[in-house]
């Protein structure tokens, strides 16, 4: 059976609103899914569970670390809402074979910026700046195929293809 290793990110882009890449843009932090969850106890329950609200998930915010901000990144204010496209190439391996090959993996990100930190100023030095966008849709594919869409504001939330919120928007119909 033939399996494919994730080796490396080998590189990224990031684009926004489809037109300019981000120049001197170091890293991305992706946002995490934590769903939210009500704690259960009471009858016929040992102790206590915690019960996972299906398309339900914590406020998540997306950070962006420049080496230093610079050019048109500074063109987008607090508050204003960006769509943020991360592309990167992912070096894979075949178990069997042992070849190595690419493949596609994209991130879009949509939100608000909340913060902008221009980092610090010093001689012969980065800045270590860095942005922050409050993530208010989410979308990941992997080698062409989506993997995830998530966009609360409209009552989105699929994986692989499933709409995982398909049976709570049929009950409150």
């Amino acid at each position: 059976m033939s399996r494919k290793i994730p080796l490396i990110r080998t590189q990224f882009e990031v684009y926004v609103n489809g037109g300019l890449s981000l120049l001197g843009l170091a890293e991305v932090t992706l946002p995490s899914l934590e769903g939210l969850a009500e704690t259960l106890t009471g009858a016929g329950i040992m102790g206590e569970i915690e019960a996972i609200v299906t398309g339900h998930f914590s406020a998540s915010t997306t950070t962006l670390n420049f080496r230093i901000l610079y050019g048109s990144i500074l063109d987008y204010p607090v508050g204003s809402s960006q769509r943020f496209d991360l592309r990167s190439a992912i070096e894979v391996e075949d178990t069997a074979t042992y070849v190595k090959t690419v493949v596609k993996d994209r991130w879009s990100i949509t939100g608000p910026i909340k913060t902008i930190n221009p980092g610090t100023v010093g001689a012969a030095s980065q800045a270590d700046a860095s942005i922050d966008i409050a993530t208010r849709r989410i979308q990941h594919w992997s080698d062409g195929v989506e993997k995830l869409l998530y966009d609360p504001l409209n009552n989105i939330y699929t994986i692989n293809g499933v709409d995982m919120y398909a049976g709570i928007r049929a009950a409150i119909s």
